[in-house]
């Protein structure tokens, strides 16, 4: 079952993480969003950098609303990274588990 994204953030924001996860633990296949209403969505291709704690640091991405503009839709490859800004950071999404039934 697919839910709003506002019900993800909801989740994410509430502490329960029963349909989310932080991005530091995401994995290839992933598809993470941005944490505010109506943001970004893509999906995780590649893990590219861990910190020394194993936690997950930059992935490159697919979408279709990142390279070349907003409004373009061209579906391409990017790298976020929590050294990055605004969805282009990594700290400003969540990862969404949409097995959660």
């Amino acid at each position: 079952m697919l839910y709003p994204y506002q019900k993800y953030i909801d989740d994410y924001n509430s502490g329960r993480r029963e349909m989310t996860k932080p991005v530091s633990q995401v994995q290839v296949g992933d598809v993470i969003q941005s944490k505010v209403k109506d943001g970004h969505t893509a999906i995780v291709v590649h893990i590219v950098t861990w910190d020394a704690q194993g936690r997950v640091v930059a992935v490159e991405v697919v979408d279709s609303n990142f390279v070349g503009g907003a409004h373009n839709e061209i579906i391409g490859r990017h790298l976020v990274s929590t050294s990055g800004s605004g969805y282009g950071d990594l700290d400003n999404y969540i990862a969404l588990d949409l097995a959660y039934q």
